[in-house]
């Protein structure tokens, strides 16, 4: 007998889903590590003094979570009818962790990562498992991996991950809109009345917090409701009488937030007038720039190892992945919409954070969208295949698995090589390698120590007027900005400016 080739053996090797999605899983959290290692030295900055100040007089002049929250609806009313409409947003804004003293400010990545991560994790265990049909772990590898693509590769991670104001109001508040859609299509597939009884009033609650949130989820969620709600009554699908109630609630909530005052007197500080044709030119030059900005070699590397997953899942499924053509097209819409808010308002594609949310939504879209493509032609491929020999089993051979775990180290070998080792610029920028150099070199301590520096002057009760000193470093995941008047304000002392 021939021997066999030792290519040949190890195209035999075969892992299981289930042992694929752990050590995806673990590959996850090793990256993740450094990033919540890093929050130690997080600390706060510009808006966080802002919308703290109030609330952190209540909480120290009664330390009761009731007066806090009094203080935090009190000020979503004076913004609301002064600044801008998002309420919800602004109540989150409101009720960060810099009102319990700086310390708690170290949690603020821990927060968003933990939303981020679960919000996704959520959101593809039930589209994959509970529509398409395939497994558990199936689902989980490619939330995994779509989350090492927006984690690492993120436009701006310290407004993203580190700078409660704005990633609460953004990254947080995408989080939950995948949440809310989970939700949505677990509603759709509930086959009791009790079960739909509580996934409605869960919804309702959520969809009232994405009508009054940031504009691009809101947008975005309004079109997904649309849709759905669309869907549900060309089928006559009796989950769309338990619909209505939380469609009705983000409607109320997106029109109060929409017809705020305060947006008016926002809109009143920019030079230019908005034009309604002119932002939807601007969307749709921004969306194909940014993505052939994003569509890159890590993201093709992703797309690779989720193909033999998603087929081998598909072929055991009994879902047909119709139309695909549809979905893509669907979902370009979806995308598009992430830019119109800014690019009718600040004719751009907004500021960072929110250019972050638009990231994570695209790649998103687009490895739901892979996935589709690939589960349409392994449904193609079973029916031939049931066709042409009833006798041939409907699951395939096992996939060989450990091509997938083998690109994720070829992806982290690609993240090796972009370190801060050598003097040229890396390629590729990846969030972890960052915050490993931020916490090997010395940069995130010093930043965090020269903070610590400014708090024993600004608490002296001796002093009324300080002169902050400049932070030596200013670390890529942790610097935000250093408006020094917000902070001296907050703490009630007068700057000294040179």
């Amino acid at each position: 007998m021939q021997k066999q080739s030792l290519w040949g053996r190890l195209l035999k090797l075969r892992v299981s889903e289930k042992t694929a999605c752990i050590l995806l899983g673990a590959a996850l959290a090793v990256l993740v590590a450094p990033l919540l290692w890093l929050g130690r030295y997080d600390v706060p900055c510009y808006d966080d003094f802002n919308f703290a100040l109030d609330i952190t007089a209540a909480w120290k002049d009664t330390h009761s979570l009731l007066a806090v929250l009094g203080a935090a609806f009190a000020q979503v009313a004076r913004l609301y009818r002064v600044a801008q409409g998002t309420f919800s947003g602004l109540l989150l804004m409101s009720l960060g962790p810099l009102t319990f003293g700086e310390g708690w400010y170290a949690l603020v990545p821990w927060i968003m990562l933990s939303a981020l991560c679960a919000g996704t994790a959520f959101f593809f265990s039930t589209l994959f498992e509970k529509v398409f049909g395939v497994s558990r772990p199936a689902a989980l590898i490619a939330a995994f991996l779509t989350l090492m693509l927006q984690i690492e590769l993120v436009p701006d991670a310290a407004q993203s991950f580190y700078w409660y104001n704005g990633s609460v109001y953004y990254t947080f508040m995408y989080a939950l809109s995948l949440a809310l859609y989970g939700l949505l299509i677990r509603l759709v597939l509930a086959r009791t009345s009790a079960r739909r009884g509580a996934l409605t009033a869960v919804c309702t609650v959520l969809a009232v917090v994405q009508g009054g949130g940031n504009f691009v989820s809101g947008l975005v969620s309004a079109l997904m409701l649309a849709g759905l709600l669309a869907g549900l009554a060309l089928k006559k699908h009796p989950a769309l009488r338990w619909m209505l109630l939380p469609a009705a609630a983000f409607a109320a909530s997106f029109a109060a937030c929409l017809l705020a005052p305060g947006n008016n007197a926002r809109l009143d500080n920019y030079a230019w007038q908005p034009d309604a044709l002119l932002a939807l030119r601007l969307a749709l030059r921004f969306m194909f720039s940014e993505a052939s900005r994003w569509l890159g070699l890590p993201v093709l590397l992703v797309m690779a190892m989720l193909a033999p997953v998603c087929w081998h899942a598909a072929r055991r499924s009994r879902f047909s992945f119709p139309l695909p053509g549809l979905v893509w097209i669907g979902s370009a819409a979806l995308y598009g919409a992430m830019y119109c808010p800014s690019a009718y308002t600040e004719l751009s594609f907004g500021p960072k954070r929110m250019y972050d949310i638009i990231f994570y939504g695209f790649i998103l879209l687009w490895m739901v969208d892979w996935c589709y493509l690939v589960g349409w032609l392994a449904a193609r491929d079973r029916r031939s295949r049931t066709e042409q020999d009833a006798g041939v089993p409907t699951k395939t051979v096992p996939v060989l698995y450990s091509v997938c775990i083998a690109g994720v180290f070829a992806l982290m070998a690609l993240m090796v090589g972009n370190t801060h080792l050598s003097d040229q610029e890396p390629v590729y920028s990846f969030t972890s390698l960052e915050a490993v150099f931020s916490l090997r070199s010395g940069e995130a301590a010093a930043y965090h120590a020269a903070f610590q520096r400014r708090l024993e002057l600004l608490k002296d009760p001796a002093v009324e007027q300080v002169r902050l000193e400049e932070y030596p470093t200013r670390p890529a995941l942790l610097y935000v900005d250093d408006r020094q008047q917000e902070m001296a304000r907050y703490y009630g002392k007068e700057l000294i400016q040179d």
